[in-house]
């Protein structure tokens, strides 16, 4: 976003209009971002009457086609994301919205460029609002644009959270350029809050160091190890399909794990298997209903090889009873199966999403 901001501020045309091709190339959400520069970009070159210039907007077109191109979904995309949310209410419609402007000022890592750049806006709005009129509403106009696209993306189809702090970074690159359009002064004394802020992000670089060291991710690697170690010949079953792979990846004994949700061995995840989906449906944190009737279904000649289960999750609980209360300890399945607990891989969580398991034993009796 740096270099199209650059070269939208040095009028660079050819640079302008391909960096918002490629930025249309890189996800969906871009999409929209990309637009809100073309919009402001080539808008504001026809109100200076730089007619020679706008030719260059073919160039985003085309970007806008190949981007639309590369959105027809695959046969094995996630059910969720193929349908359309179509029951919307004003209600859904508020609670997205407030959802959607807390993500995006939510940036853990840029808390102080959040709360100096509202003061910093405001005075440019301020000192500027009777000047340049055109180029005010050209540029409100395309920044609503973005905010408009990722609350319609989110309300009916599905947008994560990681991904709605980009219309903050896009309102901060549309500061720059009100900034630089404004002619603005600043007292070079004011330079003298840089110094608490650089020490802030000094202080916030250690902590996310320390937080990648000590806290990881996922702790994936940690259940291979000990897998390998202490069940390497033992089927592994899994719950949920989405949260195998990175397990498998650090297995010496490369053995396919059992799905649950799928009732099948599988060497990768089927994304669009209804037990991975977890858009259309709840998938995360697992109900303990379901969780039985999964291991029910478990051939006798998996049960009989003294199996362990992996329960993956992100969220704090791993599975849920029939009252909404977490369960995180030995499970009674029927009279004959019963799931031993082992040991939870949850320790020194991230502030952040981390992958974490539970690993049970699972006992089979003789009736």
């Amino acid at each position: 976003m740096l270099p199209l901001t650059q070269a939208i501020l040095n009028k660079k045309d050819i640079r302008a209009a391909l960096l918002i091709l490629l930025l249309m190339q890189v996800h969906l959400i871009a999409i929209p971002i990309a637009l809100s520069f073309g919009i402001y970009y080539f808008f504001t070159e026809i109100i200076e009457n730089n007619k020679k210039k706008t030719a260059f907007i073919m160039i985003p077109l085309l970007g806008l086609g190949l981007a639309i191109i590369q959105l027809w979904p695959p046969s094995d995309l996630v059910v969720g994301l193929k349908t359309w949310k179509t029951d919307i209410s004003l209600y859904a419609v508020s609670i997205k919205t407030h959802k959607i402007i807390g993500d995006m000022f939510n940036v853990n890592s840029s808390l102080a460029t959040i709360l100096f750049m509202p003061v910093l806006l405001t005075i440019l709005i301020f000192k500027n609002r009777t000047t340049n009129i055109k180029r005010w509403i050209i540029l409100g106009g395309s920044f609503i644009i973005t905010f408009l696209a990722f609350l319609s993306i989110g309300i009916t189809k599905y947008i994560g959270i990681n991904h709605n702090c980009f219309i903050f970074f896009t309102l901060l690159a549309f500061t720059v350029i009100l900034f630089n359009f404004s002619k603005t002064e600043i007292n070079h004394k004011w330079y003298i809050i840089l110094i608490p802020l650089m020490l802030h992000y000094g202080y916030q670089y250690k902590v996310q160091i320390c937080n990648y060291k000590y806290a990881p991710f996922s702790h994936a690697d940690k259940v291979a190890y000990y897998l390998d170690e202490n069940y390497k010949n033992n089927p592994v079953l899994f719950a949920p399909e989405s949260h195998m792979n990175s397990v498998m990846l650090y297995r010496e004994n490369q053995s396919p794990f059992f799905s649950l949700g799928r009732n099948d061995y599988c060497h990768y995840v089927k994304w669009n298997h209804p037990s991975v989906d977890h858009l259309s449906i709840k998938t995360l944190p697992i109900e303990l209903e379901d969780l039985k009737i999964w291991v029910q279904n478990v051939p006798d000649s998996i049960l009989d090889k003294k199996p362990v289960l992996i329960i993956g999750s992100e969220v704090n609980d791993y599975i849920l009873d029939k009252d909404g209360h977490g369960v995180k300890g030995n499970i009674k399945i029927n009279d004959r199966i019963f799931l031993k607990l082992i040991r939870s891989f949850d320790e020194n969580n991230s502030y952040w999403i981390t992958e974490k398991f539970l690993l049970f034993e699972l006992i089979k009796t003789e009736i």
